[in-house]
């Protein structure tokens, strides 16, 4: 037996290699990467973590900043970046990576090279948040690297805060490699704006989604519109929604679930019908004031209705304006291919003309979980 531990000992130590650990100041920490058009190419924004410690009166004192910020181009988005050990002195290291910035002219030009780049390389994590910027990549990373906070990490914050909340549409690397691949379905990202605050603050806003066709940024839609698209494709996880134009305008809501589901049939005329259901479940946080139990009863009964008159209509509006354009960021083209695939097989080459005579249907059963507060 002891011979037996001694054999597989030694063959353990001849076959396991010497490498050498790295400390972590020999590593550049990446936290964010900025991708910009240039004439002839690419311009790379890096932002790392400043490991950095220098000597002085009562030992190693910490650097002044907490990040460096590194400028790069090159003809391709993976050449740009193969000077950065160079530029930086030390290896990169991207599995701490919070986010990817694409610039605003960058996604109109296209994103086929920056997915090419970060589906083949594999040192970029699932979990990594992508994003476009109201204007450059380098400006939006940039803006705030003298605060007392990593920069890439408040972006981050705010773009996976906005997607729970509906105010966004929040997608990971992978999720946006994904859409990009599937034809039935059009891509769309966050817009980050970091505009300048009274006090030289920068605060991070995320208040529209940007929306594509094929590889190029065409439109961006609000962030009322993006509430109805999260309803649609069942992503709310939290968030508020307000009456507008109802008699209970001054009635607030959270979410608290919400369901999609959307059946398909073709008529007799040939028209492709997609007739979506939505149950949706509110906590009511302020009413208006009531006098009894009976008229709040009622009250509520009618803020019921209400809500599903006005979500069914927002929700179809939206759906109608986007098939219109022909673009699918809602994918109805994935539900037809799912649902009905000899249909979709019929009109897969010219589905985006189809898309703009398909016929949309919603309804929506709202049920208030309590009611909160009462205001006057």
């Amino acid at each position: 037996m002891k011979r037996t531990v001694m054999f597989f000992l030694l063959i353990s130590f001849l076959f396991s290699g010497c490498e050498r650990s790295f400390d972590i100041n020999e590593r550049l920490i990446v936290q964010g990467v900025g991708i910009d058009s240039t004439e002839d190419g690419f311009e790379i924004t890096v932002q790392a973590l400043n490991t950095d410690t220098y000597s002085g009166i009562g030992g190693a004192k910490v650097p002044e900043t907490l990040v460096k910020n590194y400028f790069l181009t090159g003809k391709t988005v993976a050449d740009a970046l193969s000077k950065l050990t160079l530029t930086a002195g030390s290896r990169p290291l991207f599995t701490h990576t919070r986010i990817v910035l694409i610039g605003f002219e960058q996604a109109k030009r296209g994103l086929n090279e920056v997915i090419d780049f970060f589906t083949r390389d594999s040192n970029c994590h699932s979990g990594l948040f992508t994003a476009v910027c109201s204007k450059t990549a380098r400006e939006t990373l940039v803006s705030n690297e003298n605060k007392e906070s990593v920069p890439a990490v408040e972006i981050e914050n705010a773009v996976e805060t906005a997607g729970k909340s509906a105010a966004a549409q929040s997608v990971h690397i992978y999720e946006l490699i994904k859409m990009f691949r599937e034809k039935t379905t059009a891509a769309y990202l966050p817009v980050v704006s970091v505009p300048s605050g009274k006090n030289g603050e920068n605060n991070v806003i995320i208040e529209k989604t940007a929306v594509f066709k094929g590889d190029r940024l065409f439109c961006c839609i609000s962030s009322e519109d993006t509430k109805y698209l999260s309803v649609f494709t069942n992503s709310v996880k939290d968030g508020s929604y307000s009456l507008e134009n109802s008699a209970f305008s001054n009635a607030s809501f959270d979410f608290y679930s919400s369901k999609s589901r959307t059946d398909v049939f073709v008529d007799e005329n040939g028209v492709i019908n997609f007739d979506v259901k939505l149950r949706i479940v509110f906590d009511c946080i302020e009413i208006p004031d009531s006098q009894n139990g009976e008229e709040e009863k009622n009250r509520l009964s009618s803020l019921q209705k209400a809500l599903e008159k006005e979500l069914s209509e927002r929700t179809e509006r939206f759906l109608y304006k986007m098939s219109l354009q022909g673009t699918d960021c809602m994918r109805l083209g994935r539900i037809l291919l799912n649902k009905k695939q000899n249909v979709y097989k019929l009109c897969e080459k010219d589905w985006e003309n189809t898309l703009k005579n398909v016929k949309i249907t919603v309804v929506s059963r709202v049920t208030l979980r309590r009611t909160g507060q009462q205001g006057n």
